[in-house]
């Protein structure tokens, strides 16, 4: 029974990094903590009760105590597990909650936060339980994405220009393995790369790159997010028309997957 738990959580953990709707989601991570909860399976619990606490995040149907960028509400307390529990003695949840944790941090703008959780997982360093698999990746891709946002303030540019040179390595290796689940992830952090540079028609080709792909591989939230740095590098080149174009269609999407704390945000 615990084998067959934790590989319903499996599905469930994929199924959200695959983009499916939000509701579709909750529904299915609710039964499946209800049934670890009949067999005591405790350990693997606590992980599903991570992916519960940020879909209720995203979906804005509130349960999330702190806003949405924070990891605590009525499924999860990241500042309580943190104290209970020691990295090396529970690693699985110590990262998979960082990993979730800089997700939301950085798609609802707290950059500080998201680079703090990333580099909790030490994946760049190869210490990481992630190394090797999809995870790896997505805290690859979400790790460079906060490391550009903070380059645009922060005084240490050099050390988040090397991160992202560094997430952008990794990505192209990712994306050589699985192109249809990694290619959009790093054009969009190539194109954000190259709008810090001023190659402005090069990351343009990026963009679409990775809206096209995101579109192909039918990541619903990620599709979004493409189309939402889109519109913001628009805005930032005034052409607002295209602008709104772009975050529209983001809009839309995120709508699709059941975020309405994104399309309120």
């Amino acid at each position: 029974v615990a084998n067959s738990l934790r590989c319903a959580s499996l599905h469930r953990y994929i199924s959200f990094f695959s983009g499916q709707p939000l509701p579709k989601f909750l529904k299915g991570v609710e039964k499946v903590s209800k049934l670890m909860k009949e067999y005591n399976s405790n350990s693997t619990l606590l992980v599903n009760l991570v992916y519960q606490q940020a879909a209720v995040n995203f979906s804005g149907s509130g349960g999330a105590s702190t806003g949405p960028a924070y990891l605590n509400g009525d499924f999860c307390d990241y500042n309580k597990i943190e104290q209970q529990f020691q990295e090396k003695t529970h690693s699985i949840l110590h990262e998979q909650m960082n990993l979730m944790q800089t997700i939301l941090a950085y798609h609802f703008a707290h950059y500080d936060t998201g680079w703090k959780s990333s580099e909790k997982i030490h994946v760049c360093g190869g210490g990481s339980i992630f190394k090797g698999f999809i995870f790896q990746y997505i805290h690859i891709f979400y790790r460079g994405l906060t490391a550009i946002a903070l380059s645009r303030n922060e005084n240490d540019k050099r050390k988040y220009a090397a991160a992202v040179k560094a997430c952008i390595k990794v990505l192209k290796i990712g994306r050589k393995k699985s192109p249809l689940n990694l290619s959009h992830q790093s054009y969009l952090l190539e194109a954000e790369l190259a709008v810090t540079k001023k190659r402005y028609a090069f990351a343009e080709r990026l963009f679409m790159l990775s809206i096209e792909h995101a579109a192909s591989a039918g990541i619903l939230h990620e599709h979004a997010l493409a189309h939402e740095r889109f519109g913001f590098y628009y805005m930032m080149r005034n052409n607002h028309e295209a602008a709104y174009e772009q975050i529209r269609v983001a809009r839309d999407l995120y709508a699709k997957w059941g975020s309405k704390a994104k399309i309120d945000f």
